[in-house]
């Protein structure tokens, strides 16, 4: 309905309604720190803006951690599924090249021509294995096999499917940490609006496991590596941060539609405070209030009854943390 055809997000800054998504990468580990805290790895969403007049680009980067009970993301396995499907099908070129080449040399060497330039060339490639008749072998009805299932690999990494980028499992929060800032990547240009969520995505020891083999060992249908980690790393080093202006977006600035929903007002929490707020004539005031664990030792709603709106079936009173009528 927002007219963009797929994943958008609303950014303030002038910037527009609902700016599509470009693209999503990866980072192991973490090229954010928060807290004094490297993670595991990043997840960063970047958007486009066209307007001529607004410079720059937002970007959304959702820190990752190790789940403490090792429990599957199953939401961020479904984006791992979509690469693992590109890296099936670039690595199925590779071989299929690697075939190819084998079948060349073969036929060089079956007429005598060993030694030749190319049989030079491609032994750099196909390391020292050199026996004409394991080439010959590979031939005919093996080959035929691998191209089959090449073709049908390369037919499911093509098939649409969808996957929500922005779903609560792998966004956990609408809360962030915001500055302007640089491409982490050559040409490293200044012109990005960092977005860093508070909370990370939580995925298994086997997700992260995946992640570092779709990165570090991915090849193209050429056999070209892609990656250019080091030593198990493809994060840009912790830059100085030069006097930038940094800011918080927490709920006592605004309030997500998950929140309104769930407690059907204005409240959120905000670490240990509960945070209700209200719009009156001169603008949005919040106020906050004791943790709800403290108010339960306070008031009586009359047994075994939430707190939480209604409260005692009576109308909620944010100010006095329980019912403004009733047992209360």
């Amino acid at each position: 309905s927002d007219g963009v055809g797929g994943p958008s997000a609303d950014m303030p800054k002038g910037w527009g309604h609902q700016l599509p998504l470009t693209h999503i990468d990866v980072k192991i580990p973490s090229e954010h720190w928060l807290e004094g805290k490297q993670y595991a790895a990043e997840y960063q969403i970047f958007l486009i803006q066209t307007r001529d007049s607004q410079r720059g680009a937002p970007v959304i980067s959702i820190l990752i951690d190790l789940h403490p009970t090792d429990y599957p993301n199953i939401k961020f396995q479904e984006m791992l599924d979509q690469f693992q499907k590109v890296w099936d099908a670039d690595m199925a070129d590779c071989e299929s090249l690697v075939r190819r080449r084998r079948r060349v040399m073969a036929s060089l060497a079956i007429d005598g021509n060993e030694g030749s330039a190319l049989e030079d060339e491609l032994l750099k490639v196909l390391g020292d294995d050199n026996d004409s008749s394991v080439w010959a072998e590979a031939l005919g009805e093996e080959d035929a096999q691998f191209e089959n299932y090449r073709s049908n690999i390369r037919r499911r990494a093509q098939e649409d499917e969808v996957w929500d980028p922005w779903h609560e499992d792998i966004m956990t929060s609408h809360y962030f940490l915001g500055y302007e800032g640089s491409l982490t990547e050559p040409p490293c240009t200044e012109f990005l609006s960092w977005r860093i969520m508070d909370r990370p995505a939580l995925v298994s020891k086997a997700q992260l496991s995946q992640m570092k083999k779709l990165l570090f060992s991915h090849v193209d249908g050429k056999c070209r590596p892609t990656s250019n980690h080091h030593e198990g790393s493809v994060a840009r080093p912790l830059q100085p941060f030069n006097d930038r202006e940094m800011w918080q977006c927490t709920c006592r600035d605004y309030i997500g539609d998950d929140e309104r929903k769930w407690y059907d007002r204005n409240r959120c929490w905000a670490g240990d405070e509960e945070v209700f707020h209200e719009r009156t004539e001169d603008g949005l005031y919040w106020a906050s209030m004791p943790p709800q664990a403290e108010r339960r030792g306070v008031f009586d709603c009359g047994g075994d009854v939430d707190l939480t709106p209604p409260c005692c079936g009576k109308a909620y009173d944010p100010f006095h943390s329980c019912c403004s009528v009733g047992t209360c």
